[in-house]
């Protein structure tokens, strides 16, 4: 028994989009997570009290971050969930991230662990202090 020729040309079509639709999900993981975003966001995680608690120690992250990330020259912004895998459970770490000269800056991070969504409270992200003019109101002398 001879199989249509349409059917050939449509399973070859299914398999074409299926291997395109592929290559591009895993494009955008592999440049998400292989970002100063996703390495800033995953260090918090690895280092916060209040998610270790919950999760214990971090034994690694979810494979699909949801969310976007754009970078335009030296500058940019993210925004994405994280599940994090810990040897006591998951947590879904949310953040937001910009960068600035180049360097990525924590902005804003909010868990949800057991029921509970949190607004982290921790230590910072190190980043480039302010300088120390930036709080004098303008036209007013230096201290």
């Amino acid at each position: 028994m001879q199989v249509p020729s349409f059917v050939i040309v449509l399973v070859v079509g299914f398999v074409t989009i299926l291997c395109v639709v592929g290559f591009a999900l895993a494009g955008f993981v592999l440049s998400v997570r292989s970002s100063g975003a996703w390495k800033l966001a995953t260090s918090y995680a690895r280092m916060h009290p209040y998610i270790r608690r919950k999760v214990g120690g971090v034994r690694g992250f979810g494979l699909f971050p949801a969310g976007q990330i754009q970078v335009q020259g030296t500058g940019g912004e993210a925004e994405f969930g994280i599940k994090v895998k810990g040897e006591l459970g998951e947590a879904r770490l949310f953040v937001r991230v910009t960068k600035a000269m180049g360097e990525w800056h924590l902005q804003q991070a909010t868990c949800e662990a057991a029921g509970e969504r949190i607004v982290l409270h921790g230590p910072p992200i190190p980043g480039p202090e302010p300088p120390r003019d930036a709080a004098r109101p303008p036209g007013a002398a230096p201290s």
